[in-house]
């Protein structure tokens, strides 16, 4: 971000070069009329070049933004896998159904790419934390919806390991985080931060291109991934004590 006095800066010069011109033109000879019209062309040029450059600088980070992103057109993001898909939500469950019909094409492509969905950890105080951010409202520990929540976490996580024919590994997360994300082959993120009081179904998705040496806010989301990743639980590992626990 610029700096206050940065801006005001910048459009101080531009006022002065605006007054050093005016001057310049106002005392010249009128013989030099169709100069005067260079200068004043230039001078319009110039300014328009300053003006821009914060725009170029912003659809340089962000390629596209989506104010409302349904359902199916998460199909566009897992059409553009070609190495590796990443996802990070909290339970993944909203496009299960969708997700399982595109990978029972072997057309689509998933068939050869590496996989990797990170779902939050199914336990009671994480979920209700996840809850009231959404809601803006205290639940309680006791409430039915955090028992809800976790099984529902843990059986979206079973059915993404039991797809055939797929390289995919699922992890849980232990923290709380404020977005969910598609990352394709660690080029372009598809980013929606989770707003206080707004449900992600209708948070708005921002796209992020150029890959991890040009853009940085790829780069970060990339590295962020790679973090949380490293720190979460194998979602088998999970899974299978919790049935030898029940046991």
């Amino acid at each position: 971000m610029t700096p206050k006095y940065e801006k005001w800066a910048n459009w101080f010069a531009i006022a002065a070069t605006f007054l050093m011109f005016a001057d310049f033109l106002i005392g010249f000879e009128k013989q030099h009329a169709a100069l005067n019209w260079v200068l004043v062309s230039v001078f319009i040029l110039l300014v328009f070049v300053i003006v821009s450059l914060r725009f170029l600088r912003v659809t340089s980070l962000v390629h596209d933004v989506y104010p409302k992103f349904d359902i199916p057109e998460n199909l566009i993001v897992w059409r553009r896998a070609r190495h590796k898909y990443r996802y990070v939500g909290v339970s993944g469950a909203t496009f299960l159904s969708e997700f399982r019909a595109f990978t029972t094409r072997p057309e689509n492509g998933l068939t050869g790419t590496s996989i990797q969905i990170l779902l939050l950890m199914p336990r009671p105080e994480l979920v209700l934390e996840s809850h009231m951010h959404e809601t803006g409202r205290e639940i309680e520990l006791t409430d039915p919806s955090a028992a809800l929540t976790c099984r529902r976490i843990r059986d979206t996580a079973s059915t993404y390991l039991s797809f055939p024919n797929l390289n995919i590994e699922v992890r849980f997360y232990s923290e709380i985080c404020r977005y969910w994300a598609h990352i394709v082959d660690d080029s372009e993120v598809y980013l929606s931060p989770l707003l206080h009081r707004e449900t992600g179904l209708r948070s708005m998705v921002l796209r992020l291109t150029g890959g991890t040496r040009k853009n940085l806010l790829v780069r970060f989301y990339v590295d962020e991934f790679e973090r949380i990743w490293r720190n979460a639980v194998p979602a088998v590992d999970y899974l299978k004590k919790a049935v030898e626990a029940a046991d």
